[in-house]
């Protein structure tokens, strides 16, 4: 189960009790682990990362502790993330540069979101969102179009900043000494965002030695990877049927998912590709990701 009803439930029983919880927000599941106190008047919404461990019974009571706890957490941190959210406008970019990160979710996801997000289309598939951890790690924000406006910052800005937070947690491990490799972020909660570091492929390209990779979306924490000396275009395309076979048994809009379609890196052009063959036909298109 990719997703856990154990986080949907805790989400359900805080809105459902949201008036004797006495909270001014609604809790809305983000992804598998994630959860956002959503209320529209405010500049930013908190999120909070839950322990998405599945074996949790889904009783009244363990629900009921696990509401309390997650509430509790909320109000600890509310009075001073509304103060952050209302203020933040007036600090500067330079204050929060070193905590902005990339998140890539599927364009169906989009409307999971606060409207105001950042959000950047990659492609017609994929798009970025850039959520800002707080400085104790323990939430985050997400960049708004209001708050990016008055630091005048413009998407080239925001991506490049997003980029070079992410390039130094960039694990790329090679799988039982095949020619597979799995690549992630190592807070794995932004992982799929490595297949965005060009200069990374390009590396491993040449600890491959090949010219071209290509990248199978497995999820939003991580990807596998493979050299073009492994796979042919019939290969690719049972890669991509097995894809959506799998994706099929999982609901898509849990978070979790990132895209039905593959993604590849070409060294000698450093471009990075969106892959389908579901016309039957090789179908390429360059993702945009403006630096």
């Amino acid at each position: 189960m990719r997703t856990c009803e154990f986080v949907k439930a805790v989400a359900d029983y805080i809105n459902k009790h949201q008036a004797i919880f006495q909270i001014d927000a609604t809790v809305k599941v983000v992804n598998d682990s994630d959860v956002e106190f959503y209320n529209e008047e405010r500049i930013l919404n908190p999120m909070f990362t839950m322990d998405p461990d599945c074996k949790h019974k889904l009783d009244a009571e363990n629900v009921k502790d696990a509401a309390v706890q997650l509430v509790k957490c909320y109000k600890d941190k509310v009075n001073q993330n509304i103060s952050y959210s209302k203020n933040m406008v007036e600090e500067s970019f330079e204050d929060i540069k070193d905590r902005l990160y990339i998140r890539l979710e599927n364009q169906i996801n989009k409307d999971q979101y606060q409207p105001d997000a950042v959000k950047i289309n990659l492609n017609g598939n994929l798009m970025a969102v850039f959520p800002i951890v707080n400085k104790t790690g323990d939430s985050f924000f997400l960049l708004t179009q209001k708050t990016a406006i008055t630091w005048g910052l413009t998407p080239e800005d925001i991506m490049q900043t997003a980029l070079d937070n992410i390039r130094p947690s960039v694990a790329i491990a090679n799988v039982d000494d095949s020619y597979i490799y799995a690549a992630t972020v190592l807070d794995r909660a932004f992982g799929a965002s490595a297949i965005l570091c060009k200069d990374k492929l390009a590396v491993l390209c040449g600890q491959m030695q090949c010219d071209q990779i290509y990248i199978i979306p497995t999820s939003a924490y991580d990807t596998m990877i493979y050299p073009d000396y492994a796979v042919n275009d019939a290969v690719l395309d049972r890669m991509q049927t097995s894809l959506i076979m799998s994706n099929d048994a999982f609901d898509r809009h849990d978070g979790s998912f990132i895209s039905d379609i593959l993604y590849g890196y070409d060294l000698g052009d450093d471009r990075i590709f969106a892959l389908s063959f579901i016309t039957g036909e090789r179908e390429e298109e360059d993702l945009n990701i403006l630096v």
